[in-house]
C-alpha cells in the first residue's frame, strides 16, 4: 500500500507541475484516503489558494490533518506550517509554535531543527533562547538531521576552533545530502 501511495503522490506532483490541478487533486485525494499526510497537506494548500475554492473541501481536509495530528508528528509539523504561513486564513504564531514543539517532542527531526532555528533567530515572534535552541539542535542532531550536522560543524569550526571535529561533521552532513555542506567542503578544497 505504501508503494501505491508513493506512485499516486508522484502522479499528483507531476500533474500539479504540469498545471493540471484537477488531475493533481484526484491523485492527492487517492493518496490522502490511504492516510498520506503529505497528500492531505497538499490538498489543504491547493484548496486554500484557489480563487473559487470549495470551503467544504478545505474544511474536510483540514479536519483530516487535525485528526492525524493527534497521533502523527508529520501532521503536527504541517499544522505548524499552516499557522505560521496563514494558510488557514490568518497567521497564528502561537498555535504554530505549539504544533511545532509537539511535533519536535514526538521525535520529528525536521520540527526539532525548525524549533532550534526559531529559538536562535527569534522569527515568528519566538523569544530568543540559546538554551532552547541548543537543546533542539542537539535533538535534531541525534535524529540525524543533515542541517543540524552542518550547524554543529560551523559551531565547532568557527566558535570552538576545533577544525577536525567541524570538518568531520561537515563531511557527514554532505554525505547525508545537505547541499550547503557540500558547497562548504568544495570551498575548503579550493583553498
Amino acid at each position: 500500500m505504501i508503494e501505491k501511495k508513493i506512485r499516486e503522490l508522484d502522479k499528483a506532483y507531476k500533474a500539479y507541475n504540469e498545471n493540471n490541478i484537477n488531475l493533481a487533486i484526484k491523485y492527492y485525494e487517492l493518496a490522502a484516503r490511504k492516510k498520506s499526510i503529505a497528500a492531505i497537506a497538499e490538498l489543504v494548500y491547493i484548496f486554500s489558494q484557489r480563487e473559487n475554492f470549495d470551503e467544504m473541501q478545505l474544511n474536510f481536509w483540514v479536519r483530516k490533518m487535525v485528526d492525524a495530528a493527534s497521533y502523527n508528528s508529520e501532521a503536527q509539523l504541517n499544522l505548524s506550517d499552516f499557522y505560521f504561513q496563514g494558510v488557514l486564513g490568518c497567521i497564528d504564531n502561537e498555535k504554530g509554535m505549539l504544533f511545532l514543539l509537539e511535533s519536535a517532542s514526538n521525535g520529528n527531526a525536521e520540527a526539532q531543527y525548525q524549533a532550534a532555528s526559531l529559538y536562535c533567530s527569534g522569527l515568528q515572534g519566538v523569544e530568543i533562547s540559546i538554551s532552547n535552541a541548543s537543546y533542539w539542535l542537539r535533538r535534531a542532531y541525534r535524529n540525524r538531521h543533515p542541517a543540524a550536522f552542518y550547524e554543529l560543524a560551523c559551531f565547532y569550526k568557527n566558535k570552538n576552533k576545533d577544525t577536525k571535529k567541524g570538518l568531520a561533521l561537515l563531511k557527514k552532513s554532505a554525505e547525508m545530502g545537505f547541499d550547503q555542506a557540500r558547497d562548504a567542503l568544495n570551498m575548503i578544497a579550493i583553498k
